[in-house]
């Protein structure tokens, strides 16, 4: 309902002749009384409002070495900040101060004939790019540059 009514003041701002500062000051100072609402009558009062800000995730120095070590044996930024719940800019900024120069994201050359074979067998692009981690553009750059042939959105060759 609040919602509602708050969408409903700012149509009413937007509506107003932007030279009609009395009318705009009285819209907006609804929405300023809006806010010293009472809570929902369903909701007790002790409870908490929800954090509007994602709470930061600190790492210790060994779960950043962790993080080193796990991307020195392959694994990938995006898989690492998940595990982590962090931002992917987070894990690659650790990478970066423990002077490893991060790859940018993509297909590995290994993995490439793995995608080519699952698409031969009729996996679709969203398939592999899910199972993979990647786009499906990225998907289907390196699929091309390897020769293979696209099918289109019903499995016919193109």
């Amino acid at each position: 309902m609040l919602a509602h009514q708050l969408w409903s003041l700012i149509e009413e701002i937007r509506d107003q002749d932007m030279h009609d500062w009395e009318s705009i000051t009285r819209t907006l100072e609804k929405c300023l009384a809006m806010r010293a609402l009472p809570p929902k009558p369903d909701l007790p009062a002790d409870v908490p409002a929800k954090p509007r800000v994602r709470q930061k995730t600190w790492l210790s120095d060994e779960q950043k070495a962790d993080i080193v070590t796990a991307y020195k044996g392959g694994a990938k930024v995006k898989g690492l900040a998940k595990q982590y719940r962090v931002d992917p800019t987070t894990v690659s900024g650790i990478l970066r101060q423990a002077g490893i120069k991060v790859k940018r994201t993509g297909l590995l050359p290994q993995e490439i004939p793995d995608a080519i074979r699952r698409y031969e067998a009729g996996d679709s692009l969203a398939t592999i790019s899910e199972a993979m981690g990647v786009s499906r553009a990225t998907v289907r750059l390196r699929l091309l540059e390897h020769g293979v042939k696209m099918r289109d959105s019903h499995g016919r060759p193109r």
